[in-house]
């Protein structure tokens, strides 16, 4: 179904009613005579493709095909736009790739972007002889990188047992079928495994990590399968359950004693199952646990014997303990006639002389705190003799008019 003017105009700013004839003419036209004036219609069409693959206007987010691109915006009363140069401007640019050529350079075993640079320098048409799309199925590159990196590290925080690195296929895709479609992230389970290696894919099973998958993976994919169908019956048998129960005090209110004993015994029927299934489901849950406490242990003990490998090496490059004593005694010998050359060669201290040298400090330093003790009290002797002196000055004056007083009264 194509889109209507204007939702085609709101879907970006460089499209507007004035300038659809522009935008929907030929395109190959306009770039021989007016070069500014098509390098804004092809800006303006590589952003609405974008547009369109973000907001979800195509099956996938992801990939688009070049037939349906050119029919969903086809607008009645105006020309077919050509948008083939637009989409081997896109292709050349590395933001869109053939669909084929990614699935079979990457199932190739080959990296992909070495791969992919030597497809875009050859000479690449999307239209045909009369400048309609081909029926190419073309991937938005920029766009699987970016949802790749989200889902990685969505991936990462799930991975704390061992069990919880070993998946089925089927369970991702459910896990993220709120976000994309199968097709979708199929391509971005592809891309993690042999672009990034970060996962294994054999067949349906999909396990974090770059070891390979082996047939204890696959038992253990095949429990936890069990172990969601369990669950999912018990969740079922549950809501049934309930359902009889209240049936029963339903028919019981109602005098109908027949179909009430008859829910009755259904109800009963599926408190067995549910018994039965709980049984099971805990079994396997257990041995789940069991697994990944034995990939634990086996984990500490590969680690031990590496320890201890590395040990029993380093220590055969050391040697046996008797040569250890010989190369420390000898290495004693060697540092004692070190010191016996610098004693000959007058290297070595000598008490006598750090004495006297000693001895001579200590007379400096204490005539010089004698001279500095002398000066001090000299100071001192000086400032009493001012205090003296200035005390007599303030009595004088003081002590007149006492004297006077003391002859008036006389």
């Amino acid at each position: 179904m194509s889109l209507s003017k204007n939702e085609i105009i709101n879907l970006d700013v460089g499209f507007t009613e004035q300038r659809l004839d522009s935008l929907y003419s030929d395109l190959g036209l306009l770039r021989e005579q007016n070069e500014i004036g098509y390098e804004f219609n092809l800006k303006a069409w590589k952003r609405l493709i974008i547009h369109l693959m973000d907001n979800g206007y195509f099956d996938q987010k992801i990939v688009i095909n070049g037939k349906k691109l050119e029919e969903k915006v086809t607008i009645p009363g105006y020309l077919k736009p050509r948008l083939d140069l637009v989409i081997n401007e896109l292709y050349k640019d590395g933001e869109l790739v053939r669909l084929d050529d990614f699935k079979n350079s990457l199932n190739g075993g080959s990296l992909f972007l070495p791969i992919f640079q030597w497809i875009s320098n050859r000479s690449f048409n999307s239209g045909d002889s009369n400048h309609r799309l081909k029926d190419i199925d073309y991937l938005d590159f920029e766009q699987l990188k970016k949802y790749t990196e989200n889902v990685a590290s969505l991936l990462e925080k799930h991975r704390d047992h061992y069990t919880d690195r070993v998946v089925h296929k089927d369970s991702l895709v459910q896990r993220f079928s709120h976000k994309f479609c199968k097709e979708d992230f199929e391509l971005i389970l592809l891309f993690l495994s042999k672009e990034k290696k970060l996962l294994q894919i054999e067949g349906e099973v999909v396990k974090f990590g770059d070891t390979p998958i082996d047939e204890s993976d696959i038992a253990i994919v095949s429990l936890k399968k069990s172990a969601d169908q369990m669950e999912t019956e018990l969740n079922y048998l549950n809501e049934r359950l309930e359902v009889t129960t209240t049936n029963a005090k339903t028919y019981l209110k109602n005098g109908n004693k027949i179909m009430a004993k008859s829910c009755l015994k259904i109800k009963k029927l599926v408190e067995l199952n549910i018994e039965r299934t709980s049984s099971n489901f805990y079994k396997v849950s257990e041995l789940l646990n069991s697994i990944n406490h034995a990939k634990n242990n086996l984990a500490v003990v590969n680690t031990l014997e590496s320890s201890h490998y590395i040990l029993k090496q380093l220590n055969g490059e050391v040697g046996e303990l008797n040569h250890v004593h010989e190369l420390m005694e000898a290495i004693s010998n060697e540092t004692a006639k070190v010191d016996q050359v610098s004693e000959l060669l007058g290297e070595a201290s000598n008490d006598v002389d750090i004495d006297d040298e000693y001895e001579k400090l200590l007379k400096e330093q204490t005539e010089k705190d004698n001279l500095e003790d002398e000066r001090l009290t000299e100071r001192l002797k000086n400032l009493k003799t001012s205090e003296s002196q200035e005390k007599e000055k303030t009595k004088q004056p003081v002590d007149q008019p006492e004297r006077y007083n003391q002859k008036i009264l006389n």
